[in-house]
């Protein structure tokens, strides 16, 4: 396990320099970072009336989205720092994927954000660019959060124009989850890397058998992995006017939306496949699930935590050619400018971060640690059944390519898109193509409008 653990942190390190050369594209047309980051000693001078004293007992905030698993293991880890540090109080704000950005873009128009919030990479730009995060440089610099044991090049994915934002939790990759029993009875043996046409007929056999549907994933996840397996980003295709990967997408959408096998609309409005809690898996209301491999440990638990579950790549496109699969930082946390205790919000991090105890506890479930000591250790620590995670990655590292560039500015608009028409394809009411000629007008214009 420690000979691949080495090659997966190697690429990962690899991964976030592509990352960190890609960090300052978006945001186009918005004020430069760098031009309102402040020195260390301006950060340090601004926070020191802010910050308590070391016997004043002071509250924090900290929030962050995920399952039920995830919540759990954090509280736990929360509870522990609170234990060691009496005088801090954390509360804690959760929520699942899907109301975790509305909720935290209400809290910044009303000036409310929490002390410390978990962050994603394709709204770190976003949130970078409107001032709404604090500066890391300073902390990073004095020691507050100790970088020793990560990598310039993971510091460096956290960072735009120059500033660090984001200190990385983890690292993922794409990937399926099955209900191993489902696909054993019906006797298919699903390969590693499937392509989309052997994901379709797989599929169709596993449904024949035990009548049990699919789900295929169709939203901006599954169309960004279409469109690399065709060499290219699809936000610069978009952005040009460029149909071909809309038009891909759309037929598979299409194909998978209508056939036998699939998940019924009104059924999926229902098991919501981008929240943990309601994923259709968890009932064998289908026997798979499209994710990402922090996530399989929360989605283990909400199956029941004793079924075994099966993982495989993304299905690709049959004549792809460059490889799709990639690794990428799974989230971040940050700490906001507004705080009032940002000394102590950059020491939980820190400790998060880089603490035996809490990484003991949290085992990986965010990704593969940041920190390559703390890697190591969980990687002696895992049950069989976490183990699957990191065999998974060790997997993905020998074929990973590069990761898109960070999305540019107006990804959430284009998604909105990419989700309504989707859904019209499940209820029937337009094709694919009808979906794809709609889709990347509207979706350039959107782009050109926030260049």
């Amino acid at each position: 396990m420690k000979k691949k653990w080495i090659g997966i942190m190697t690429t990962l390190a690899m991964t976030a320099s592509v990352l960190a050369g890609c960090g300052s594209d978006g945001g186009g047309g918005q004020t430069s970072v760098s031009e309102e980051s402040q020195s260390r000693e301006t950060v340090q001078e601004s926070t020191q009336e802010a910050s308590a004293s070391q016997e004043e007992e002071i509250t924090i905030r900290v929030s962050w989205w995920g399952g039920q698993s995830r919540h759990d293991l954090t509280q736990q880890v929360i509870n522990l720092y609170m234990e060691q540090n009496p005088n801090i109080k954390i509360e804690a704000e959760f929520t699942d994927w899907s109301g975790y950005w509305d909720r935290l873009a209400t809290q910044a128009a009303g000036g409310e954000l929490p002390d410390v919030i978990q962050m994603d990479y394709s709204y770190l730009s976003q949130y970078a660019s409107s001032m709404q995060l604090a500066d890391l440089n300073g902390y990073l610099e004095s020691g507050v959060i100790d970088r020793s044991q990560i990598s310039d090049s993971i510091i460096e994915s956290g960072s735009v124009d120059g500033s660090c934002y984001a200190i990385s939790l983890g690292s993922t990759a794409p990937m399926v989850l099955y209900d191993k029993a489902t696909v054993d009875a019906a006797g298919v043996t699903i390969p590693l890397k499937p392509t989309l046409q052997e994901f379709y007929d797989i599929c169709q056999e596993i449904y024949d058998k035990t009548g049990v549907p699919a789900y295929y994933e169709s939203g901006m996840t599954t169309i960004e992995y279409n469109a690399r397996a065709m060499g290219t980003v699809i936000y610069s295709e978009l952005l040009a006017g460029n149909t071909e990967a809309a038009d891909t997408h759309f037929d598979w959408v299409e194909q998978f939306a209508t056939a036998p096998f699939c998940i019924p609309a009104d059924i999926l409005s229902e098991k919501n496949p981008q929240v943990v809690d309601s994923m259709p898996i968890n009932d064998l209301s289908t026997w798979n699930v499209f994710s990402f491999s922090n996530s399989f440990l929360s989605i283990y638990e909400a199956c029941g935590g004793d079924r075994e579950l099966g993982v495989c790549m993304y299905p690709s496109l049959p004549d792809a050619s460059v490889e799709p699969m990639y690794l990428k930082p799974a989230m971040f946390f940050s700490v906001t400018e507004s705080s009032q205790y940002k000394d102590e919000a950059a020491e939980f991090i820190d400790w998060f971060v880089n603490s035996e105890e809490a990484n003991e506890i949290l085992k990986g479930e965010r990704g593969i640690p940041a920190n390559s000591a703390i890697a190591d250790m969980v990687s002696g620590l895992v049950s069989e059944t976490e183990a699957i995670v990191y065999d998974y990655v060790a997997e993905v590292n020998q074929v990973a390519t590069a990761v898109d560039p960070p999305t540019p500015a107006g990804y959430s608009e284009v998604e909105a898109v990419l989700t309504s028409l989707v859904e019209d394809i499940r209820y029937g009411n337009k094709t694919g193509a009808e979906a794809a000629a709609e889709f990347v007008p509207e979706a350039q214009s959107i782009l050109e409008a926030a260049q």
